[in-house]
């Protein structure tokens, strides 16, 4: 009987964390067009960072599964320890395909910062005060920084539960683990959406100076999902 009810309370614990987090992502095109060569040089050397970071990850994660999958040895219920080895595949699975593509969506946004930086040098060239321009330019390129960081570190992470031979031991760390995996998500999602309304903001005041008008859309899933 206590067997049962640890059951579903982890079937609860992460049926609650799926439905909260199940929304079609969402992600729309943006106009590109042949940045500096300087901005392709930090974009590429960025990326090549995330790359770096996101294979670093997969190595980790490896070798932290199979140390995993050693500990859960421990738990002697076969159907317990079954469960918390599904919720533990579904939380990584979860966040390499949330990250990669937020990572999707930052580089369209890189793309469109970039063809705002031409139009930039066109309005200086014309003889624009492009003061208050210069302003929100460098906030939206520190906005896009910080969300690459954020998300490339989230991507990195591994999420692993602390095995005890105690139900209720070991129901609270499955909890406790998938409240902070959330957590996270939600705050590099958070990060992904400062840059984006950072980026809208350069663009108001881009189109302000009448040099030219500029109406993209980037649509960011508010949530995010597992698909």
């Amino acid at each position: 009987m206590q067997g049962k009810r640890f059951a579903i309370v982890l079937l609860l614990i992460s049926s609650v964390f799926f439905i909260s987090f199940s929304v079609n992502a969402q992600s729309s095109d943006v106009n590109t067009s042949t940045a500096s060569s300087q901005q392709e040089a930090t974009s590429g050397a960025k990326k090549t960072l995330i790359q770096n970071r996101v294979e670093e990850a997969k190595e980790n994660r490896l070798e932290k599964k199979e140390a995993f999958k050693a500990k859960l040895l421990e738990i002697r219920n076969e159907k317990k320890r079954a469960l918390v080895e599904r919720i533990s595949t579904k939380l990584s699975t979860v966040n390499t395909n949330r990250t990669t593509h937020m990572s999707t969506v930052l580089e369209k946004i890189n793309t469109l910062l970039n063809r705002l930086v031409e139009r930039i040098n066109t309005a200086k060239v014309n003889g624009k005060d492009i003061a208050s321009v210069e302003s929100a330019l460098t906030q939206a390129q520190d906005a896009l920084s910080d969300a690459r960081s954020l998300v490339a570190t989230q991507a990195a992470k591994t999420y692993e539960f602390e095995i005890s031979s105690e139900e209720g031991v070991l129901k609270s760390n499955v909890g406790t683990v998938v409240s902070q995996f959330e957590k996270d998500l939600r705050d590099a999602h958070k990060a992904v959406v400062d840059a984006k309304q950072a980026v809208m903001l350069l663009i108001k005041d881009l189109n302000a100076l009448k040099t030219s008008t500029v109406s993209p859309t980037i649509v960011i899933s508010p949530t995010v999902s597992a698909e």
